[in-house]
This record gives C-alpha cells, sequence and structure tokens, in this order.
C-alpha cells in the first residue's frame, strides 16, 4: 500500500520548491527588443516599466515559442543554413513581424524567467495560468484537509528545475480482479498528481497496482486537466474538477473497462516494438562492450514478441525495415496489452539488479498513454502473419 512522505521529505520539498520558484513578468510585445545577433547568441533586450533596458539570455526554445505567437512557419527557419548571416536574417524577420503585429493592437506576453539558469525559459500570449510554487503547496494540504481519504505520498521537486509534482494518493483500495481472466490480484490505489511544469499547472491522475511483495507499479494515465488562469473562473474550474474526481472515488475516468479490455486485446507487433524501442533508448547500458548482448537478453525478457515476429519476418524473407507501418499493426502478437502495459509500469516503478532504466517516470506515462490509447486490435485486423 502506497506510504505517505514524511514530514521531514515533504518540508525539504517545500524548499526546494519555493526556493526555485520561477519569476513572472507581464509585458507587451512591444518591450521584447530583437536584435540582429539575438537570435545566434540567444538573447532578447527586455524595455522595464522605466524605460531601462536589460539585456537577457533566452532559452534554445524561446524563438520557437516566440515564432508560433508571431504565425511564423519554422520551416522557414529550417530551410535556412547554419551560417550566422542567416540567423541575423530570421531574427530581423521575428523583429519586424513583432513590431507590425503589435502596431495593430498591443499584444500582451507572459516571461517566465528561470531563477536556477538565469534565462528566459518561456514566453506566450495573454496571461499566466499557472500557481506559484507556493500555492500549490497549499492547495494540495487543502485537498488533504477536505477529503480525509487522501494523503500526499510522493513531491518531485529538484535543486535543478523550478518544476514541481505533488503526487496525492487515495487510501481506498479497488479490486477489478476478475477470476474469469485471471487468477491475479488486481487491486488498485488510485491517485492525482498536481504539477508546475513551464508555464502550466496541471492537474493527473494515477494507479498504483498492489502486488503482494513486489510494490508498486505505477500506471499514469493522460493528464486530464490543466489551469487555464489563475483569476477567480479558473480557480473554481480547478475546485470543480476535485468535487468531479472525489465523486468517482479518484478512479481515472474509463480505467475499470479500459483494463478489462487490456487483459483480453492482443497487442501488435508495432505495439509492442514501439514499447521496445522507447524502452531500450532508457536502457543503461554500463560497458559499452556488452550492449549488443545485452539488448538481446533484454528483449527477450520483457518484449519476446519482438524478436518471435523478426524470426518470421525473416523465414518469409520480409525485410522489416521495408515494412509499412499499418502492416506491422496487422501482426497479432501473443502479448495482452496488459502484460504490455504492465511491462512498461514494471520498468519504470521497481529496481531491477540486471536491466537499469533511466526516466523511470516517462515509463510510467508511457503506460498510462497505452492504457487510454486505441489500440491496434481493439477491432478485428487482417493478419500478416
Amino acid at each position: 500500500m502506497r506510504k505517505e512522505i514524511s514530514s521531514e521529505d515533504y518540508d525539504k520539498a517545500v524548499r526546494i520548491a519555493k526556493s526555485n520558484e520561477p519569476k513572472v513578468i507581464s509585458t507587451t510585445l512591444s518591450s521584447v527588443l530583437i536584435e540582429p545577433d539575438s537570435f545566434d547568441k540567444k538573447f532578447i533586450v527586455l524595455i522595464m516599466p522605466d524605460a531601462s533596458k536589460h539585456k537577457l539570455t533566452v532559452a534554445p526554445s524561446f524563438f520557437k515559442q516566440l515564432a508560433k505567437i508571431l504565425n511564423v512557419n519554422l520551416t522557414m527557419r529550417r530551410k535556412m543554413s547554419d551560417e550566422k548571416e542567416d540567423n541575423k536574417t530570421f531574427s530581423e524577420l521575428l523583429n519586424v513581424l513583432r513590431q507590425v503585429q503589435n502596431s495593430v493592437a498591443p499584444i500582451q506576453v507572459t516571461l517566465l524567467f528561470d531563477v536556477i539558469d538565469k534565462q528566459i525559459s518561456h514566453i506566450k500570449a495573454g496571461n499566466y495560468a499557472r500557481l506559484s510554487n507556493s500555492a500549490l503547496f497549499g492547495f494540495a494540504e487543502g485537498l488533504v484537509d477536505k477529503y480525509p481519504q487522501l494523503s500526499i505520498s510522493n513531491v518531485d521537486a529538484f535543486n535543478t528545475s523550478p518544476n514541481v509534482n505533488i503526487q496525492i494518493v487515495s487510501g481506498n483500495i479497488v479490486d477489478l480482479t476478475n477470476k474469469n481472466i485471471s487468477s491475479d490480484d488486481e487491486s488498485f490505489q488510485f491517485g492525482i498528481t498536481l504539477g508546475n511544469s513551464g508555464l502550466t499547472t496541471s492537474v493527473g491522475d494515477f494507479a498504483y497496482r498492489l502486488v503482494c511483495a513486489n510494490g508498486m507499479m505505477g500506471i499514469r494515465t493522460d493528464e486530464r486537466f490543466h489551469l487555464k488562469s489563475t483569476e477567480e473562473q479558473g480557480l473554481l474550474d480547478l475546485y470543480k474538477h476535485f468535487d468531479k474526481m472525489n465523486e468517482s472515488n479518484f478512479i481515472p475516468e474509463e480505467f475499470a473497462s479500459n483494463f478489462e479490455n487490456a487483459t483480453q486485446v492482443h497487442a501488435s507487433y508495432n505495439e509492442i516494438l514501439n514499447a521496445y524501442k522507447f524502452a531500450t533508448k532508457n536502457l543503461i547500458v554500463e560497458f559499452p562492450e556488452q550492449e549488443s548482448q545485452l539488448r538481446y537478453a533484454f528483449a527477450d525478457k520483457y518484449f519476446p514478441a519482438v524478436r518471435e515476429i523478426q524470426a518470421k519476418l525473416t523465414k518469409k524473407e520480409i525485410d522489416q525495415r521495408e515494412l509499412p507501418e499499418k502492416a506491422m499493426q496487422s501482426i497479432r502478437t501473443g502479448m495482452s496489452m496488459w502484460e504490455l502495459i504492465n511491462t512498461m509500469t514494471d520498468l519504470g516503478s521497481n529496481t531491477h539488479p540486471v536491466y537499469k532504466v533511466g526516466n523511470k517516470r516517462a515509463f510510467q506515462e508511457m503506460g498510462g498513454k497505452i492504457m487510454s490509447a486505441d489500440w491496434d486490435f481493439e477491432f478485428e485486423k487482417f493478419l500478416l502473419l
């Protein structure tokens, strides 16, 4: 059963999150000046309310965000070479568009200054729609007070990022075991996540599968809610969202039906191959000379269908590299969708001495995405093999 975070760890996470709070700058596009070498050297000049000018470093993604605000198709930039002269031309183009569009009507923008990297990390049109890290913790504590079955189980807050993620778990145990399908114990704890990332405050949902001595395997479903504003209506919508989740016992939407279907629907070769590629990309290889052997063994243990299907394709003299995606979607494997989901969440939630993976949270998120996706064999399809 998922336990609460200790008071010591919680207080430490709160301190880190508060100290890393990004600074919000609300201004107009006319105050964001772009010089000829801005794109090349990654900076802007910001005019402050007192008319003073400050040169600020920007993140590599800043100009992509700005181009979106200005309705600039980035293929235009990609068609340019890497010569500095082209960077200068692109900077000048953005500056002209900024002046023209803002002259029609002042365009309000929000800038986010990352206090860790000392740079502007985000720019968006309109108002800010993110709670402060401090307010996020206050909201989480308010939820726990309002709903006695909830407790804060984990907080992701690091000195290297202004982002924060709070996991709040429900103490209720939900048994979805179906003896007609499997003898495995399929009991779950459900919960919610409150997260600040970039300019966004979002609410997610997740599930922990309870397996006797094997601990928990997390399943994170699609995030369901994004705060639209920090004004009264935006916050009211946030409270309504939690009231609705409470009415459903914090069980993610359609989870029970998706779970039952997942135990009966076969995974396609394409679905397993995509999961395998993701997993091997995050496989930690400590000794490069053992990489090939480790990947083969990893596939045999967690994704046996990959090697099996590849062997069948080779026998039929079919080059997998030339196989269309639709064809791979039509190859049924012996692995159910639930087994595939379990594999991903197991890798993302538990420690395996032989096979170590990085980015564990991404594995949990991948399991949730697969859980709520439209599966290739949800309806019968032509079988290639």
